[in-house]
């Protein structure tokens, strides 16, 4: 059986959400095989390529979707354990709060990302 991962559209989506790693998951997953990743999550091994073109969940005090919310939809989408899940987003904002303190000051990589994405999805 093919992985649905292993599309070219599919590939596709996720090498664009690299792109902007301020803002989808997928920068932050890369080293993480999906094999691992499953087992990690007790996650559908044929889904969980999937959380990798999520957003970054938002912590509370966002007046949108809340986290619990979040983290269920992810569940939802890629089969996995919610509690698991949790734990693993938490240990990832964390990391990506202590990326941005010690970045503030550089310019925003995913602006550029995303005007070089949209020129070629012009052609």
């Amino acid at each position: 059986m093919v992985h649905d991962a292993y599309t070219p559209r599919n590939q596709r989506v996720i090498r664009r959400a690299i792109q902007s790693p301020r803002h989808f998951l997928a920068a932050a997953l890369a080293e993480v095989p999906d094999p691992e990743l499953a087992d990690e999550l007790e996650a559908d091994p044929a889904r969980v390529w999937r959380l990798r073109t999520c957003f970054y969940p938002q912590l509370p005090g966002w007046e949108g979707e809340s986290w619990d919310a979040a983290v269920a939809r992810m569940a939802d989408l890629t089969g996995s354990n919610p509690a698991l899940l949790d734990a693993r987003l938490r240990r990832l904002m964390g990391a990506r709060a202590r990326w941005q303190a010690t970045h503030a000051a550089t310019p925003d990589v995913d602006a550029s990302a995303d005007s070089q994405t949209a020129r070629s999805d012009r052609r």
